[in-house]
This record gives C-alpha cells, sequence and structure tokens, in this order.
C-alpha cells in the first residue's frame, strides 16, 4: 500500500508554492493587515483553481479529495497567505454540497469556484447537545462582512466580489436530519435585517 502523495498532489502542491512566493512575499503579507483579504494574492489562487478545490466539476471546481485541501492549506500555511480558504473553500462548499438545495447549488458553488464569491461559516455554540428553537439575527457591516448569531444552526454567508456589495446568507439547522435548511436571503452592505430561524 502506497501512502505518499502522488505526483499530481506533489506538482499542485509546488505549483501553489511558487505562486505564493511570487505573489504573497512577506512585505505583501503585512500590508494585508488592514484589508479583509488580499484580493491580489485571492486571485492569483482562483487562477490555480484553489477555490474551488472540493467542488464537483460539475459546479466548475477541481472536485478533489480533503487531503487535496489539506495539502493547498498547508502551502497557504506555509506563506502566512492572507485569504479566505477553510471556510470559503472548504466548510461552505461542503455544507452546500450535503445540505443545499439545488438550487444553492447551483447558485453558490460556481460563484465560490471561480472566486467571485466569499464565504464565512459559523456554527453555534448550541449545534450540539441541548436544542432550543431561537431566531438568528445577523448584521452586514459596511466593508460587507456579516455578523451575527443562531442557535442551533450553521450560518453560510458570501460577500460577492461584484460591484453590488450584497451579503447572501443560507442558515442550515443542525438540529434536524429531515430538514436541514432554514432559510435564506440577501441585504445589501450596510444594512442590518435579520429573520426567525
Amino acid at each position: 500500500m502506497e501512502f505518499g502523495l502522488t505526483t499530481d498532489q506533489t506538482m499542485m502542491q509546488e505549483s501553489i508554492d511558487r505562486t505564493l512566493a511570487r505573489v504573497a512575499p512577506l512585505e505583501r503579507v503585512r500590508k494585508a493587515v488592514d484589508e479583509p483579504f488580499a484580493r491580489d494574492v485571492f486571485g492569483a489562487l482562483v487562477e490555480l483553481g484553489v477555490p474551488g478545490i472540493l467542488i464537483p466539476e460539475d459546479f466548475g471546481g477541481l472536485g478533489l479529495s480533503l487531503l487535496d485541501a489539506a495539502l493547498a492549506a498547508e502551502m497557504l500555511g506555509k506563506h502566512v497567505a492572507p485569504v479566505p480558504f477553510v471556510a470559503s473553500a472548504v466548510m461552505a462548499p461542503l455544507a452546500l454540497i450535503s445540505a443545499g438545495t439545488d438550487a444553492q447549488k447551483k447558485t453558490w458553488l460556481p460563484k465560490l469556484a471561480r472566486g467571485e464569491a466569499v464565504a464565512g461559516v459559523a456554527v453555534s455554540e448550541h449545534a450540539q447537545g441541548f436544542v432550543q428553537r431561537t431566531g438568528y439575527v445577523f448584521e452586514a457591516e459596511s466593508d460587507g462582512s456579516l455578523i451575527g448569531a443562531a442557535k442551533n444552526a450553521l450560518l453560510f454567508a458570501a460577500s460577492q466580489q461584484k460591484e453590488s456589495r450584497e451579503v447572501a446568507f443560507i442558515v442550515f439547522n443542525t438540529s434536524s436530519e429531515d430538514s436541514p435548511f432554514v432559510d435564506g436571503g440577501s441585504v445589501a452592505a450596510g444594512d442590518a435585517d435579520g429573520g426567525d430561524a
């Protein structure tokens, strides 16, 4: 049994390593401290397909494995790359693939794979154990980020990189196997809104 990396996996890591060495030197990483993330560095990773590493090819992704995502994460960590990855390229796609509706998959997976949307994921403190059905509250900040809380839910927020400055959200109920999807919608950045789960 072979426990080493495949040639393709080694080549992928080397490609990400070379790209980050070129676009994310330490000086660039330091400048990113006041940015939500380094869009130029992220753009270089989009060209390699990194945001779509786990997204199926049918939705424009690479359709690779969690091991491949871990190998990409290793290179991102090596270069302290100031880019979204775990939430946007791993957690949100996995949540959408496993619990999203067909419409949500068609809408969000291609955008995530192309780097047109960046996702953030939050899991409530009550996601396991005690189940109490309560609502969720969120607030869109002026920079497009989404701040909120949810009980017994996983909140997936995606900030589109286009001029629309809209923040979309999808809430998955983690307390019910029958109907994991709770609610979804969007709000213009800078506005505040909310709903009941």
